[in-house]
């Protein structure tokens, strides 16, 4: 059985609520956080995610390293 949390494809660990060790873990973390910070944190991730998908579609978008002298 797969646990019931959109876009997670591990098997149930905790039976009691359906989902994976991972995501009881993080429902864990996130437990008597206010809504506030929940809010906070998707908008970082959002953030994060449109970062990355840029730069998957555009890889030479990245900016070079500099060199040590």
């Amino acid at each position: 059985m797969n646990c019931k949390i959109p876009n997670c494809d591990n098997d149930v660990v905790y039976h009691h609520l359906r989902v994976c060790s991972a995501c009881y873990s993080g429902l864990a973390y996130w437990r008597g956080r206010s809504l506030h910070d929940k809010e906070k944190r998707l908008t970082q991730i959002k953030r994060l995610n449109g970062r990355m998908r840029h730069m998957i579609d555009n890889p030479k978008d990245a900016p070079k390293r500099k060199r040590n002298r």
